[in-house]
């Protein structure tokens, strides 16, 4: 028995949890888990204390194979088919277990969300759907102003296949969560978010943009914005506070069940007004974009055109305070300055390196080589640059 216990210690120590089973440990399943979004949250859930078990093919982003992996209970899981025929292993685990909350990252299909729900059978308290502002784009809208959650009637011609059938797709999760609780589900809340910026963006949609901006001064090249998007406003949410609205969700649901909220900065952006920020924070000099009607450039951002989010219900339901951009700005550029020299993001810098030349023409690979060595010697390799010159002010809020 001794040596039984023993063991059992020297578990808890090593892996830094203990899967207790007891009634005052809050679980959670997490559907993804590994990638941008997903890993922030599973990283605050587990800082707070919960019991987390994740569910995904096993691809790990960035360094979530040593940030996250150790520190949670995780099932292989390919949810393109049905997880009672696909995922045995994590069907018996969750026969076994009632779950405070699921939070689903990965559903894109609505037969996803089904066959989930049928899996667990009732053993989950809360169901927290990831959504989108592409919906709006598959719905009317019938005033010019911000977009509010009630903006959600679909267009009556609208089907599969549509123009945008991402947006499609994740409204008929929504609806598929709606239905489930008027036949006598579980509790669900929906969080709709636009494009998410901060630390290991899987996209690479920003670092493509700042790491343009801090090769100009060597490459002379300038961004090329389209006239079709210059004046069109849009949101952006921080990483940060997704993770912190799910893991607000999930401590006081009994508030939200039900609702679908809109997150997002209160601030609202250009792609002009956003490459301007980045070049004021980075120091850059020079007329860094260039506006231009060729259909051959392309731009990252915005990907919706219905225009920005209102989010004053985050605030009024939630109580929800965002964090201020420009603290956010900040904190995922340094982020980005400092990955184009560590060593664990090799792979990461790559795939952006390559998206940049790709973008800038092959005629500029040389130059572009050029720039980034010069970059890189700036700072020492592998090191984290925090003492890096940036010139916005920093807003500070209590998190």
């Amino acid at each position: 028995m001794a040596r039984v216990l023993l063991f059992y210690i020297l578990v808890v120590l090593l892996t830094g949890k203990s899967h207790n089973t007891s009634s005052n440990i809050r679980r959670v399943l997490v559907f993804g888990g590994n990638g941008f979004m997903g890993a922030e949250t599973v990283e605050r859930l587990l800082d707070l204390g919960y019991d987390v078990t994740i569910a995904n093919r096993g691809n790990w982003y960035w360094d979530s194979a040593t940030r996250i992996r150790p520190r949670v209970r995780f099932f292989s899981c390919d949810r393109s088919s049905a997880l009672k025929s696909n995922c045995k292993k994590l069907m018996r685990f969750i026969q076994k277990i009632e779950f405070d909350a699921v939070v689903d990252f990965s559903a894109y299909k609505a037969v996803t969300i089904r066959d989930s729900l049928e899996a667990l059978n009732g053993r989950a308290k809360l169901y927290v759907f990831i959504s989108t502002d592409s919906i709006y784009e598959v719905c009317e809208k019938s005033h010019n102003g911000s977009t509010v959650e009630s903006d959600d009637q679909p267009i009556s011609s609208v089907s599969a296949g549509t123009s945008n059938d991402y947006g499609y797709q994740k409204l008929l999760c929504e609806r598929e969560l709606k239905k489930q609780k008027q036949d006598g589900g579980i509790h669900y809340v929906i969080l709709r978010l636009p494009d998410v910026i901060g630390p290991r963006d899987n996209t690479k949609r920003w670092w493509s943009y700042q790491l343009w901006l801090q090769i100009y001064p060597y490459v002379k090249i300038p961004i090329y914005v389209p006239n079709r998007v210059k004046d069109v406003s849009f949101s952006l949410a921080y990483v940060k506070d997704v993770a912190r609205a799910v893991t607000y969700v999930i401590k006081h649901d009994n508030k939200l069940h039900g609702h679908a909220i809109n997150l997002g900065f209160e601030q609202t952006f250009t792609l002009g007004s956003l490459l301007l920020s980045l070049k004021e924070i980075l120091g850059v000099d020079g007329n860094v974009t260039e506006y231009t009607n060729n259909p051959k450039h392309m731009q990252f951002y915005p990907t919706v055109t219905k225009g920005p989010l209102n989010t004053s219900k985050a605030w009024n339901k939630l109580q929800f305070k965002h964090t201020p951009w420009k603290r956010a700005f900040n904190e995922t550029v340094l982020f980005y300055v400092n990955a184009l020299t560590m060593k664990e993001y090799f792979d990461d810098r790559e795939k952006v390196v390559y998206v940049l030349k790709e973008m800038l023409g092959s005629q500029n690979e040389r130059a572009i080589e050029d720039a980034l060595i010069t970059l890189k010697q700036t700072f020492k390799l592998g090191t984290d640059n925090t003492d890096v010159s940036i010139n916005s002010d920093i807003e500070h809020q209590e998190l």
